[in-house]
């Protein structure tokens, strides 16, 4: 994955680089053993590749009160699980239609 990161060097001058790495986790890891100060890391990603095309079918159908429930519940369990919150709702973000 390709990812942006601000950084500041020894001298304490902040940069812009872009890196690639397996994880977020690991770029951080990996940035910190050179002796950069990460200050914030952002995955980069193609322009449009989150959205379906626009001929997509799922374009028409609306999100109903249904969905927003399961989607709760599907983050309910896996709070329950002992997973964060930020990777619980990356997972039910993956899984949503």
């Amino acid at each position: 994955m390709l990812f942006s990161v601000t950084a500041r060097d020894a001298e304490g001058v902040a940069r812009e680089l872009s890196r690639e790495a397996a994880s977020r986790s690991a770029l951080v890891s990996a940035l910190k053993a050179e002796g950069w100060l990460v200050i914030g890391v952002k995955e980069v990603r193609g322009p449009g590749t989150d959205l379906p095309p626009a001929w997509h079918p799922s374009w028409l159908r609306p999100v109903t009160g249904f969905d927003v429930e399961m989607g709760l519940r599907e983050l309910a369990s896996t709070l329950r699980s002992g997973i964060t919150l930020l990777a619980g709702l990356r997972a039910v973000a993956e899984q949503a239609p």
